[in-house]
């Protein structure tokens, strides 16, 4: 054979991509022609033998010509995609669905609520139905009774890459009865819209609030380190099966201000007090043991109350029932285990960098080194603990369980919980602060909530990336999305766009601190503010006043932050650093005195007046952070000082008043 056929004939031999036929059309005709020429030319030659080459045939042409595309007669949830390929697919679906979904506005009413009267013209609830939608993520109280779904509130998505996989199938299934299957009756690939899990759950909560109760399934809590009876309650609950399914078939179809009755049903404890008597004397025994970890030629022991904050109680299917499920939470166990060995898990010669795409995070390795499996470590924990032939049964309770740490090789990509579980990256740094949730406090509340989700799953590049929170959060002062609400502007409390970004600055401020990572850019409140540490407050003005970090480690850091009705959280993952801080707080120093002005109110006798506002001194005061890397040896020493400003005391008085004694002596 000579060298060119050689070459012809592996060319033919290698394979085609998954929607691509192998070898070039100029061979296989020949090859079809060939075989037709000897059937046809065999007296035992069938017709139906003649049809299967012919159709083979035809479907050999038929997967060139169409290599990489969807078949004609393939759509998705009626979309017409025939021969597209997957980037034409996926633009289409994006401006067909995504058109329909961002005008999608379910406005969700109480069955039970007095209804307008029919003498109210429709303009008006119009209106107020596009009032409600400017409120994508407000917060309801116990009294309202209609909630607005909108595709941010929810935060709506689509599986396009998993329908577009499907149409790409389509007609590809095995021989050719596939392709002539889909050629008769076509192929529509059903794509359903998701919701995100906390948004919808969020949403379903405020309306249990308003017209019901939420069931309390019976359970085991700990406290104290002993596990108890938590007796469940029957409850009322909006049902969670068809708000899903309301809410996915009004975003299909696109409904603009639609507005739909909705009632609490009975909810029943899901599980009884005999279910969670059996994990208490589940957990109690479990917690007479304690634990032994070993990496190389570290160790680490935890005892049983370690073993009792790790333990978590889950409510289960099981069938057409549900049953509680003892495990150890890996969030939880997983950063303190791998702090707990020291330096040897902090996987030597390892770095990570973080691909973000909307909240999905993949952690990225250098693919080099050996890693702990922790997760698999806690697993083999929770088996001995609670496995039905655990360690635990058998042994006598103080017995300390063994626990062998293994190693892997660092995978070259993870998602960010595979990352988390087996000890590659893990929290660096962590704070949280409080807030009110009264009434009044709705706009500012609101824009610490967006502020977090907008900061969420941000990136501070390795090798000195700098992070700044302007940058990230954008301009806090456009109304909307940002909602007025107080702040302190020039020392005094006003009322302004974007009140209460702040304290999301000054959350993520502290985690920093804590992380021991260099602060590059910081700002003090202009007014000292009593809830946050002393001199350890961030403030930010977009585009004036900035908060900005740096990161001095070889591998990326990633922020993530978010917020309850109550609080909001920031803390940073990466790999283990092994850093302490120290933190030294000087004495206060007084500052300017608070003078005293006042406000004249025509509506208010001679002689009467009011305190409006409190005065202040002003004072400042200094902290001083030192970080140690994990040998002990001195990072860096940083003062942060803060200087605040008096604030003046106000008094509205009414004409002619005598305000001499109202002012104090200095």
């Amino acid at each position: 054979m000579s060298r060119s056929a050689k070459s012809s004939q592996k060319q033919a031999s290698r394979g085609g991509s998954k929607y691509e036929a192998s070898g070039g059309a100029a061979g296989i005709g020949e090859k079809a022609r060939q075989l037709v020429s000897s059937i046809a030319s065999s007296k035992k030659a069938s017709a139906i033998v003649i049809v299967v080459v012919v159709l083979l045939l035809v479907g050999a042409f038929d997967a060139i010509a169409n290599g990489g595309k969807a078949y004609d007669n393939v759509t998705i949830n009626g979309v017409k995609v025939g021969g597209m390929n997957k980037e034409q697919m996926r633009s289409t679906l994006e401006e067909s669905f995504g058109a329909r979904t961002n005008a999608t506005q379910v406005t969700l009413e109480s069955a039970d609520a007095e209804k307008e009267s029919a003498n109210d013209s429709e303009k008006e609830a119009s209106d107020e139905r596009d009032l409600l939608a400017e409120l994508v993520v407000a917060e309801y109280s116990e009294d309202a009774t209609s909630w607005v779904a909108t595709a941010d509130s929810l935060k709506a998505t689509y599986p396009y890459d998993e329908a577009i996989d499907k149409a790409l199938e389509a007609g590809r299934g095995a021989g050719p009865f596939s392709r002539l299957g889909l050629m008769i009756t076509g192929a529509d690939i059903p794509m359903k819209v998701q919701f995100n899990e906390k948004a919808f759950e969020s949403l379903a909560e405020n309306i249990d609030k308003s017209l019901g109760n939420t069931r309390v399934d019976s359970t085991a809590i700990i406290e104290d380190g002993e596990a108890r009876v938590l007796p469940g309650r029957n409850g009322k609950m909006v049902d969670r099966t068809w708000l899903n399914n309301t809410l996915e078939e009004a975003f299909m179809a696109g409904k603009e201000n639609e507005v739909i009755p909705v009632s609490a049903v009975d909810a029943p404890s899901r599980t009884t007090v005999e279910q969670a008597q059996t994990v208490c004397d589940a957990i109690n025994r479990a917690i007479d043991y304690s634990a032994n970890f070993k990496y190389h030629d570290s160790s680490w022991q935890v005892s049983g109350e370690d073993i009792a904050n790790w333990t978590r109680v889950d409510v289960v299917p099981n069938g057409d029932s549900y049953a509680l499920k003892v495990s150890l939470d890996s969030s939880v166990a997983a950063p303190e285990i791998t702090k707990g060995l020291g330096a040897t898990v902090k996987s030597e010669g390892v770095t990570v960098s973080f691909e973000v795409d909307g909240e999905d995070v993949i952690v990225k390795t250098n693919g080099s080194g050996t890693v702990p499996e922790i997760d698999s470590a806690i697993r083999n924990l929770e088996d001995q603990l609670y496995g039905s032939d655990g360690s635990a049964w058998k042994q006598q309770p103080g017995t300390t369980l063994q626990v062998d740490v293994s190693e892997t090789d660092a995978p070259e990509s993870l998602t960010f919980d595979e990352a988390l579980s087996l000890g590659i990256i893990t929290v660096i740094g962590e704070y949280e602060t409080q807030f009110s949730n009264d009434a009044g406090t709705e706009n500012r509340n609101h824009n610490i909530r967006l502020c977090a989700e907008l900061l969420n799953n941000t990136v501070a590049k390795a090798n000195g990336g700098e992070w700044s929170f302007n940058d990230h959060s954008g301009d806090t002062n456009q109304d909307p999305p940002f909602a007025t609400a107080g702040s302190i502007v020039q020392g005094e409390y006003v009322d302004s766009v974007g009140g209460g970004v702040c304290q999301v600055a000054t959350t993520i401020f502290n985690a920093v601190y804590e992380a021991g990572l260099p602060i590059d850019m910081r700002f003090n409140h202009s007014l000292y503010i009593a809830s946050y540490p002393d001199g350890r407050d961030a403030s930010v003005s977009y585009p004036d006043l900035d908060f900005v970090w740096s990161n001095s480690l070889e591998s990326d850091v990633l922020l993530k932050t978010d917020s309850t009705e109550t609080t909001v959280t920031a803390k940073l993952y990466g790999v283990y650093t092994g850093y302490r801080v120290e933190t030294e707080v000087s004495d206060w120093t007084e500052g300017a005195k608070y003078s005293t002005s006042f406000e004249t109110d025509e509506a208010l006798q001679p002689g009467m007046y009011y305190l409006k506002k409190n005065g202040q001194d002003g004072r400042t005061i200094s902290v001083t952070r030192s970080v140690y890397d994990k040998d002990g040896t001195p990072i860096e020493v940083r003062v942060f000082p803060s200087n605040y400003q008096a604030q003046n005391e106000v008094y509205v008085v009414g004409p002619g008043t005598d305000t001499s004694g109202l002012v104090r002596s200095n």
